[in-house]
């Protein structure tokens, strides 16, 4: 009879699914979030509450004997694919049966999937660095909007905090309707609905700082006048900035 696993979609939850796997000496072949869950003929299901308790236990206990395998299984949960859980709960098994083995033993193919998987998440945090674009609201607030591939918003407020320390400023998640709000002193997740009053990713007329559609101008003029037409790549261009970004990027309003 196949063991399936089912939890709430949290990082804490994960990490209780983790507890719960060792703690009854069993291997689940399925993990599934609740709202996901799909029946299989003959299953045993468990669904596991979560324990913040025990997912700190958990934690406290993987960083102590890999750091590194710590962060790598906290990237593969944040991927959003579809064997996330199920390659973290192997990796977890791995780190605290050998630990160089879960780091480096790229022949195990979990191993090698988490890898590849933290290549990808590598490359979106990446774009996020560098194609973010804020927008200066009538509140003196800094507006950027990004719909990322992956669930990198956790991965990428620390670049924004340090980059950006004298103003104020919020990233927010077009895709999972969620973002990082910086007040000046600190960082913190924050969950606002006005996604529909959006345009595109930008925001309307009326929210924008008087100052933003010059600075939008001279953006959009600057970029057209080191941009070398006779020279242009599109194919090049595409693999440096894909074209599911462009309509977030205020200079690409002109391609």
């Amino acid at each position: 009879m196949n063991n399936t696993y089912t939890y709430d979609g949290t990082w804490a939850g994960m990490l209780s699914v983790i507890f719960e796997s060792f703690d009854r000496k069993e291997m689940p072949e399925r993990i599934y979030e609740q709202s996901n869950t799909v029946s299989h003929l003959f299953e045993k299901r468990l669904t596991v509450a979560t324990d913040n308790q025990r997912a700190k236990r958990v934690a406290k206990g993987l960083k102590n004997v890999s750091l590194k395998t710590y962060q790598r299984i906290y990237r593969v949960f944040l991927s959003e694919k579809k064997d996330k859980e199920l390659v973290g709960i192997k990796l977890a098994q791995l780190v605290f049966k050998n630990k160089y083995s879960a780091e480096s033993d790229y022949g195990n193919p979990f191993v090698l999937r988490a890898k590849q998987i933290e290549k990808e998440m590598s490359r979106e945090i990446h774009r996020m660095h560098a194609f973010v674009r804020f927008q200066r609201g009538i509140d003196d607030i800094y507006y950027a909007f990004i719909e990322p591939d992956f669930n990198v918003m956790p991965l990428i407020g620390g670049h924004f905090e340090k980059r950006y320390a004298d103003q104020k400023w919020l990233i927010f998640d077009l895709k999972r309707n969620y973002g990082i709000y910086y007040d000046l002193n600190k960082a913190e997740f924050v969950n606002i609905n006005f996604v529909d009053e959006l345009n595109e990713g930008k925001l309307p007329a009326k929210a924008m700082h008087t100052e933003e559609k010059d600075y939008q101008v001279l953006w959009k003029n600057y970029f057209d006048h080191v941009n070398i037409k006779e020279r242009k790549n599109i194919r090049l261009h595409l693999q440096h900035v894909p074209k599911r970004y462009w309509y977030l990027m205020t200079e690409k309003e002109q391609y």
